[in-house]
């Protein structure tokens, strides 16, 4: 797992030697023992939560407060229209979704539209949308960087350090607080779990694999999920919602 291997103190394993690095169609080879599941519980838009309250952007935390971020940001940005939803606008959605995730780490407008796989101009509109509609987070975000600049040194919420080395990409200073945050999520919430007696057969960058006695499977699975939850309110102070995929011996994960 070479646990606080990256930066940003998350775990980097060597991605052909991880089950979860390597081709999708390969983790059908994990199959829970006779008797056991396996459930797969990964935090809900865990970035876009984390970059929210870190900020305090009102419209982000309203975003990520909604059922979908991404038809709320549509919405917020006007290019959505009030009542739109994945269903009627899954197009403006998906540009949405692109541009929120990518947007964080203040991606070029021609780097977006390629993965939109639009023009350039509308690169830059997505872009522009991003900052009007959460300008208290670009605000954020660029005094982030100023701040490690002049201060020569940026901890995660848990003080976990990032080496300012010279030259250093801006980028990976607006990154390093939210990837940050999240490793410190993970590491309290493994903890937490090992602590409750929950089988974790491994994190997955912002998941958890566990194993389960099919029995006991409802309450395994709730107690993670609010082991998981627990975690992110005692770092961040916000409770990030979770969701969960489950197979029962004889079945695989799918």
């Amino acid at each position: 797992l070479n646990p606080l291997g990256s930066k940003t103190g998350r775990n980097q394993p060597p991605t052909k030697q991880f089950i979860f690095g390597v081709s999708k169609w390969l983790r059908g080879f994990v199959k829970p023992p006779s008797g056991h599941g396996v459930a797969y519980i990964d935090w809900v838009s865990q970035e876009i939560a984390i970059a929210a309250h870190l900020s305090k952007d009102k419209n982000m935390i309203t975003a990520y407060m909604n059922e979908d971020p991404y038809i709320s940001f549509g919405v917020q940005s006007g290019l959505i229209p009030p009542g739109g939803t994945k269903k009627t606008h899954p197009d403006e959605r998906r540009l949405c979704k692109i541009c929120l995730l990518a947007s964080l780490y203040d991606i070029s407008g021609d780097s977006l539209a390629l993965r939109l796989g639009k023009p350039p101009a509308v690169g830059q509109q997505m872009r522009r949308l991003f900052r009007d509609t959460f300008k208290t987070y670009v605000e954020w975000s660029r005094c982030v960087v100023n701040f490690a600049l002049q201060n020569e040194r940026l901890r995660t919420v848990l003080n976990w350090p990032i080496n300012l080395r010279p030259n250093i990409n801006p980028r990976t200073l607006k990154n390093f607080p939210i990837q940050g945050a999240g490793a410190n999520i993970m590491q309290m919430a493994s903890i937490l779990a090992m602590e409750a007696g929950i089988q974790v057969a491994c994190p997955v960058h912002d998941a958890f694999l566990i194993i389960y006695r099919i029995p006991e499977k409802k309450e395994t699975i709730q107690k993670m999920q609010h082991i998981m939850e627990t975690a992110a309110k005692l770092v961040i102070g916000l409770k990030i919602r979770t969701d969960v995929k489950a197979f029962d011996y004889p079945n695989r994960y799918r």
